[in-house]
């Protein structure tokens, strides 16, 4: 057994010594990789540090599009109410003072062609109507 045994480990000797370079190389690797991840974890507060300003700014950012939301919705509000009151009141009297002038423009085509059939209305006035029933 203790034959086995040494013939087992001068096998394992043997498949060492031809596997020293692979096995060289992958300890100098592994070491870069250790020394990256030190220096990565040495960063990692400042990183974490710089997260968390920029999710506390985009918080800030975030808050202000909604107090500006807000504001627009206000402003639109009052314009709506604005805008109604415009309809309520306005509306109706610009339509009151459309329907006056549509009468004056009449009444003024009428005085025109009544003037330009007989000028002399303007100095001796128009003629009075025939008399009514009872006059």
């Amino acid at each position: 057994m203790l034959i086995s045994t040494l013939h087992h480990l001068e096998k394992v000797s043997g498949t060492l010594a031809r596997q020293s370079d692979t096995l060289d190389q992958a300890l100098v690797d592994l070491a870069g990789t250790l020394r990256n991840a030190h220096a990565a974890s040495e960063q990692a507060p400042a990183l974490i540090k710089e997260l968390k300003n920029g999710a506390q700014a985009f918080e800030r950012m975030s808050q202000a599009f909604e107090k500006s939301g807000i504001q627009l919705q206000q402003a639109i509000g009052g314009r709506d109410r604005d805008l109604q009151r415009f309809t309520a009141n306005t509306l109706p009297e610009a339509a009151a003072m459309v329907t006056d002038l549509r009468r004056t423009a009449i009444n003024l085509r009428q005085l025109s062609e009544s003037l330009k059939r007989d000028p002399g209305l303007l100095l001796r006035g128009a003629s009075p109507g025939p008399l009514g029933p009872g006059e």
